[in-house]
């Protein structure tokens, strides 16, 4: 293990709603742990990061809170947002380092300015010396290797947990962009609220997303796929297990996928016509965690008439592509990557 060092290596990180992955640049070794930071607000003290605080999520004495400070892809909670920066930073970059390390980060493309600037703060705050802002659907698209060409662009579908972009873009930048403030953690909660409404259980955020990831499908023969899910009745208060089935989850995740079509139509309406072409040829690139659910790319071909195809690696695509923006970052600054350092003018 490295002690201590001159200059420590650069870093990539995409910070999410739900999960942060963070990425060191000279080995490419990497860590993925859910965002979230468990705080006991009586003494006002972090208790633990990551993993160890998603598994107090609803199971925390009363004076421990276990919180997510991201929303929507953007801070709703600066100082815990900062403390999970650092602990990611601590991870990758152990000892002491005389000079800090330099960063890209993943940023939604509907944040505004206010937004991007609390996120860059929080970076130079947590420890770096220069941190550089991409938009998530830019740093998927070359982390999916779909800009090939300066000019050639594609269409990123990037599902993430707290946020959904629909992006036009080539190597200059995101040419034209819609974006949800829904994702993978709203299938969740409409998944939680159907099975309490048509059931009467109640059954928590971890159970909902196990049921979507195992049972969640568009395909019309998986529709009687079944899954037992224990939860407290909410008539009796006893606890209760009952049988969900995939046609449960497709009723929860339709109001979702329909507005994601009418999102694709008004970006694909909005592209400009020397684009179309590409996109035609190459259709929409499916992308993030949330881009998984079975079925989906059929589902998007049927309705859109236009072919949809989930990347290879859709989860780390946005880490990949910050990585790859941080190893070219000379040519960069000024382009596509928002930057600040600690060095105000």
């Amino acid at each position: 293990m490295d002690y201590f060092r001159i200059q420590a290596p650069d870093l990539s990180i995409d910070i999410g709603s739900a999960q942060t992955r963070a990425m060191r640049m000279d080995n490419h070794k990497a860590v993925e742990e859910p965002s979230v930071v468990a705080l006991d607000y009586k003494k006002m003290q972090i208790v633990a990061v990551g993993e160890e605080a998603k598994a107090l999520l609803g199971k925390a004495p009363e004076n421990i809170v276990a919180i997510r400070p991201l929303q929507h892809g953007v801070i709703s909670d600066y100082d815990l947002t900062r403390a999970l920066l650092e602990h990611y930073i601590r991870r990758l970059i152990p000892g002491v380092t005389l000079l800090a390390p330099r960063l890209t980060i993943a940023v939604p493309s509907g944040a505004t300015d206010v937004e991007q600037r609390a996120l860059q703060d929080a970076c130079l705050q947590s420890g770096v010396r220069e941190a550089f802002l991409v938009e998530e659907s830019l740093a998927a698209a070359y982390g999916a290797r779909q800009i090939r060409s300066a000019t050639r662009g594609a269409l990123m579908l990037n599902i993430g947990a707290g946020t959904t972009e629909v992006a036009v873009v080539n190597s200059y930048g995101v040419i034209t962009a819609e974006t949800m403030k829904r994702g993978g953690q709203y299938l969740d909660q409409a998944i939680l609220q159907l099975i309490r409404d048509k059931y009467n259980l109640m059954v928590g955020e971890n159970t909902a997303e196990k049921i979507k990831i195992t049972i969640g499908s568009l395909r019309d023969d998986r529709q009687n796929d079944a899954m037992e899910v224990g939860g407290r009745d909410i008539l009796s208060g006893m606890p209760k297990s009952i049988d969900i089935y995939a046609s449960d989850v497709t009723e929860a995740m339709l109001p979702y996928i329909r507005e994601l079509l009418d999102r694709l139509r008004l970006t694909l309406e909005k592209t400009p016509p020397e684009l179309s072409r590409d996109i035609m040829e190459k259709g929409v690139i499916l992308t993030g965690g949330g881009a998984q659910i079975d079925g989906l790319c059929e589902y998007i071909t049927r309705e859109l008439h236009i072919h949809a195809s989930l990347s290879a690696h859709p989860a780390q695509d946005t880490l990949l592509g910050c990585g790859y923006i941080m190893e070219h970052i000379q040519e960069w600054t000024g382009k596509g990557a928002r930057h600040d350092s600690d060095q105000k003018d």
